[in-house]
């Protein structure tokens, strides 16, 4: 009987070849991995930002029914029961902007929302406009407001022109 010898190659770098492919393989799924993290990351903050965007959607649309009822009922002379609602604290309050330091009693809602009112006679309605909070219906020109949530901030306006 003839035995066969087996020569056995004694290569080093076959070893270095297999550590290198299983450092690059990691390498691209913890790549993976924190790409995918990070673009969860992102849309959990955007679902919370979607939140605040309806809490300032609704304070802003507060404080253009605000508005509206001060122009169209608290200035309007030739309202039904003016005499009885003008001296109010609903009127008096009504249309004031939401000053930084909260000196005017305008609510900070319970959630944390607030509201800036700009009501004005201006022409053009700029952005620089004075607020006019006493003016007559047939003197206003436009309104706008800003609701704030956090970083969030939504708009509406309304021309009277």
């Amino acid at each position: 009987m003839q035995l066969t010898k087996f020569k056995i190659k004694n290569n080093k770098s076959d070893g270095q070849v297999m550590l290198l492919t299983v450092l690059f393989l990691a390498t691209i799924f913890l790549s993976a991995t924190i790409i995918a993290g990070s673009l969860m990351v992102s849309q959990v903050s955007q679902t919370a930002k979607v939140a605040d965007s309806a809490k300032a959607i609704f304070a802003a649309d507060t404080a253009i029914e605000r508005a509206e009822f001060k122009i169209f009922r608290c200035n309007d002379p030739t309202a039904p029961d003016q005499s009885t609602i003008a001296g109010t604290d609903v009127c008096l309050n009504a249309g004031e902007p939401l000053a930084p330091d909260a000196s005017n009693k305008l609510p900070v809602f319970f959630d944390n929302a607030s509201y800036q009112l700009l009501i004005t006679t201006d022409p053009g309605c700029p952005s620089n406009a004075t607020h006019d909070p006493n003016a007559l219906p047939s003197a206003v020109v436009c309104v706008k407001s800003i609701g704030r949530t956090g970083k969030v901030a939504r708009a509406f306006g309304l021309d009277f022109q």
